[in-house]
C-alpha cells in the first residue's frame, strides 16, 4: 500500500478523534479554539499491515506522523548501501520529529513491524502553527529534544556492550517495555536484529543458539521464552 501522504487512498485513512493525542494536549493548552479545531479537522488516521512502508527515505516531507498503535522500525541506508535500523518506535513515539525542521525530505524509512495505526497532520499546517504560536512551538521543541535524546541514549547504551550484551538487552527490552511478558513473538528477523545492533546475521544466530544451549531462553522460530531472567539480565548489565 501507499505511504501515509496526500496520495493515500481515501479508504485507507479516516478522521482521527483520539482524545489522548499528545498534539491535542499541547494544542488545547496553548492555542486558540479556532486554531485547535483546524488542527483537529486535519488529523488523519491510517492502518498499516506488518511489513508495510509508512514513509520512504528520500521522499518529500508532507506529513507530521506519530504512532497510535503497533510497532515500527526507523531505518536508514548507510554510505555503504547497507540498511541500519536506527530505532524501534512504540505508540505515541514522535517518529518524524527528528527531521521535521532539518530537511525537506525524510531522512529515514519507517516500516510497520506489526499491524499498526498511525496518525498524521499536514506538514505545512503544522509548520505554520509552529511559526506563529510560540508556546505551542516550545512544546514541540521539548518533544524533539526528548525524541532525539531517546534515540541517542539507546544507541550509546547498545554500542557500549559486547555482542552478547546487546542481544540480551534487546530481548529484555521487548519483554519488559513492549510485550510486558517473558514469552513473546520477536517482531524482528535475525537480519533485522543484526541491523539494529550493528553485527552480522551469523553472530546473531550464534549467540541466540548459545543462549538456548545455556538454558537462558527457548526459541521456536520467532517465539521467544525467557527461562533464566536473572542470567539474561546479568549479561545485559555487564556484557
Amino acid at each position: 500500500m501507499d505511504t501515509i501522504t496526500s496520495s493515500v487512498p481515501s479508504h485507507h485513512t479516516s478522521k482521527c478523534n483520539c482524545e489522548d493525542c499528545f498534539i491535542n494536549l499541547i494544542a488545547s493548552q496553548h492555542l486558540a479554539p479556532t486554531i485547535c479545531n483546524k488542527l483537529y479537522d486535519s488529523k488523519k488516521e491510517a492502518k498499516f499491515q506488518q511489513g508495510e512502508v509508512l514513509i520512504e527515505e528520500g521522499k518529500n516531507i508532507d506529513r507530521f506522523l506519530y504512532i497510535k498503535d503497533g510497532l515500527i522500525k526507523v531505518s536508514q541506508m548507510t554510505d555503504k548501501n547497507e540498511n541500519r535500523i536506527i530505532s524501534i518506535a512504540r505508540p505515541h513515539d514522535n517518529i518524524t520529529l527528528l527531521t521535521f525542521f532539518s530537511s525537506e525530505k525524510y531522512l529515514y524509512t519507517i516500516t510497520a513491524l506489526e499491524d499498526s495505526v498511525a496518525c498524521s497532520f499536514p506538514y505545512q499546517l503544522m509548520l505554520d502553527v509552529i511559526k506563529s504560536e510560540n508556546e505551542f512551538a516550545f512544546g514541540i521543541l521539548n518533544m524533539i529534544s526528548f525524541a532525539s535524546s531517546k534515540v541517542i541514549n539507546n544507541f550509546v547504551k547498545l554500542s557500549s556492550k559486547n555482542l552478547r550484551g546487546r542481544i540480551a538487552s534487546i530481548l529484555l527490552d521487548f519483554a519488559d517495555n513492549i510485550y510486558k511478558n517473558d514469552s513473546f513473538d520477536l517482531p524482528l528477523s535475525r537480519k533485522e536484529i543484526a541491523e539494529l545492533i550493528g553485527m552480522t546475521v551469523e553472530n546473531v544466530i550464534r549467540i541466540l543458539s548459545e543462549f538456548k544451549k545455556d538454558g537462558i531462553i527457548n526459541i521456536g522460530g520467532k517465539s521467544i521464552d525467557i527461562v533464566d531472567r536473572q542470567k539474561l539480565q546479568l549479561i545485559a548489565n555487564f556484557g
